[in-house]
């Protein structure tokens, strides 16, 4: 810690530094401003002016202080490369600027375009980290942590040496994919973010096994067999439940005699009488605007939005479509889009059909 005082200390800095710009801008932000913003690249998340410009970059501070602090006191670091500590110490103050300046543009009206740049920013810390990963000694807090690593030097760095190729290799096509059609990304996407979280994780192991089969008889590290268990389970199931939100679900309209019923995946279910409906409009093109509150992945676009002409209303749609069916409930609006425009043409024609008949 001592070594690297004026380090943690310029990094440090570097992560409180939005607060600065923050409060030069502070006349020209609005009271509430976007702080988070859903898969599909749809604001869904509001704080206050003062949440926004301190709250956030100290929370950062908390989480770079975290990492560093738990590094530097790892034996096993004492003798690792400066550039492996390198992101350790400039991941977070990188991110805290990216992120800040990003808020701060779209809270002054600038265009900024959150479902292209999102992908290329996470495209590009793999590259980055990619290069980084080969240099990496082993430790317990930086690297890809799997047990066949941690038990052996030369697994670890053919691992590291094999991951960084995969995570440098898969940054590149995380950003080629956001220039390819929308359903091919979408599909792509997850893909290759399992191959480039697994890939290294099965190459360890099998290398661990042609050691075994080479008569190389490896020292165990001490653990208990209990937390380790728990630990995997929780972290494979969490990361099992993200990934099969962001790809699946979906939104189903069913019809009864007097209502239509909105079945959507992850977001609340919605019933509403035909008689309530008092105009229902098929529009090739229905712009989301922003997501104020709900649902958004991938796949689906759920919840309250706002846009410019229709001011606060309801959407259920899939991401990728931009033909929707645009009804009017007394004074409130709800926007529904099928997966395609053929799905979604048909559920105009039947719900005018009800609607005209109720």
């Amino acid at each position: 810690m001592k070594e690297n005082k004026g380090k943690i200390i310029l990094s440090s800095a570097l992560v409180l530094f939005p607060m600065l710009i923050g409060l030069l801008l502070w006349n020209a932000l609005p009271e509430q401003m976007v702080t988070h913003w859903g898969a599909d690249g749809a604001a869904d998340g509001w704080s206050s002016k003062y949440f926004s410009i301190f709250g956030i970059p100290l929370l950062i501070l908390v989480l770079h202080l975290f990492c560093v602090f738990f590094c530097l006191r790892d034996p096993k670091n004492a003798e690792q490369t400066d550039k492996a500590l390198g992101l350790v110490f400039w991941v977070c103050p990188i991110i805290s600027v990216a992120v800040n300046i990003m808020m701060y543009s779209i809270a002054l009206g600038m265009d900024v375009n959150i479902q292209l740049l999102m992908p290329v920013v996470l495209g590009l810390m793999f590259i980055i980290t990619g290069n980084y990963l080969p240099k990496c000694k082993r430790n317990s807090t930086i690297g890809i942590k799997v047990e066949w690593a941690l038990n052996d030097d030369e697994n670890w760095n053919m691992t590291h040496r094999f991951g960084g190729k995969v995570w440098t290799v898969g940054g590149f096509v995380l950003i080629i994919l956001e220039f390819l059609a929308g359903s091919v990304a979408q599909i792509l996407f997850p893909i290759v973010l399992l191959v480039i979280v697994f890939a290294p994780m099965i190459y360890s192991y099998v290398f661990y096994r042609q050691q075994l089969k080479a008569g190389l008889t490896l020292k165990k590290r001490r653990k208990n067999p209990f937390w380790k268990s728990v630990g995997t389970l929780l972290g494979l199931t969490a990361l099992g439940a993200i990934m099969l939100m962001l790809i699946t679900g979906d939104v189903n309209i069913s019809y009864n005699d007097t209502t239509f019923l909105i079945n959507a995946s992850y977001w609340d279910d919605l019933e509403i009488p035909y008689a309530d409906v008092d105009a229902i409009e098929y529009r090739e093109s229905c712009a989301a605007g922003s997501r104020v509150w709900g649902f958004g992945s991938m796949r689906l676009a759920l919840g309250s939005f706002e846009n410019d002409e229709f001011g606060s209303y309801t959407r259920y749609s899939y991401v990728g479509n931009d033909a929707c069916v645009v009804l009017t409930i007394g004074d409130k609006i709800l926007v529904l889009g099928g997966q395609d425009a053929e799905n979604t043409k048909a559920i105009y024609e039947e719900l005018s059909k009800r609607v005209s008949v109720n």
